[in-house]
């Protein structure tokens, strides 16, 4: 880390204190930061992804920093990271942990039948959404630099981008922002799979827009089984892996007799069970 970056995460930690009392609420992630906690390199880790997704210039990493305290004692993200959410919901989203111990969030978008009235739900939604996330970032080595971010796997197979009703759109758009606003730098790299040709060029020129180190981290990938390439041949068929289902590879992680090429399902048995029945992974 260069110098300058230092003096700026000193300054941005020195202020803490003070934002926290405005905020009135010291929890990020799931660690405490109010100043009778020990300061660990996770501490650390979590200012320098403010840091870092502001460039390291220090009014909009206190700013984004605030607005993330104060979001987070309204909204009570974990508390939807444990609640018990919608059938429709829960098929949606499945943790994975690869043989490497990545974590992989997937978001099984083709699995929704009923598109308007789960997305017309949005405050069930987004609390649905962000409690996938918390989940995830509970099993991230917030201390490492490897293992403090997970990676994302979006799959739209049977999904109409051209068709899209308002609710789904409205959906979208704000679950993109709170995650911009309140969740920086968790994320390796995001997968789009199963994106239809024209939708795959479309993504491929935004990429030219946007900035190097958000486009090197975003994969479009038109036909779903050729995610094995990225993510190892641990994954499901319908990806291009040997597993049968998410249930499968939950089964193999749970049989106590792990082969050095398992994963572990962490979401509870049945709702990986359930995605995987339901979920559009034939293709």
């Amino acid at each position: 880390m260069s110098t300058g970056n230092t003096a700026v995460y000193e300054s941005l930690k020195k202020t803490l204190p003070k934002l926290i009392e405005q905020a009135n609420y010291s929890e990020l992630y799931g660690i405490d930061f109010s100043s009778n906690a020990e300061w660990t390199t996770a501490h650390e880790k979590v200012l320098h992804k403010f840091l870092v997704a502001n460039k390291y210039e220090l009014e909009p990493s206190k700013t984004q920093l605030l607005n993330t305290l104060k979001w987070r004692k309204e909204f009570k993200p974990l508390e939807a990271k444990d609640e018990v959410h919608s059938d429709d919901l829960q098929k949606l989203g499945i943790i994975t942990k690869s043989p490497s111990g990545k974590i992989i969030t997937w978001n099984l978008y083709g699995a929704i039948k009923n598109r308007q009235e789960v997305f017309g739900k949005l405050d069930a939604f987004l609390r649905w959404r962000v409690g996938l996330m918390e989940r995830g970032i509970s099993l991230l080595d917030l201390s490492s630099d490897e293992f403090g971010t997970m990676d994302q796997v979006h799959d739209y197979m049977d999904v109409s981008f051209l068709r899209m009703d308002r609710e789904t759109k409205a959906a979208s758009s704000k679950t993109i922002k709170l995650f911009q606003d309140y969740y920086p730098e968790f994320l390796s790299a995001k997968y789009f799979v199963n994106v239809p040709f024209l939708m795959t060029w479309v993504f491929t020129f935004a990429k030219a827009f946007m900035s190097k180190e958000t486009a090197d981290k975003m994969h479009v990938i038109g036909n779903g089984k050729d995610l094995r390439y990225d993510l190892g041949d641990w994954i499901p068929k319908a990806y291009g892996g040997r597993a049968e289902s998410f249930a499968s590879i939950a089964a193999e992680a749970s049989s106590g007799d792990k082969p050095a090429a398992s994963a572990e399902v962490v979401n509870n048995a049945t709702t990986a069970a359930v995605a995987a029945t339901e979920a559009p992974l034939n293709a």
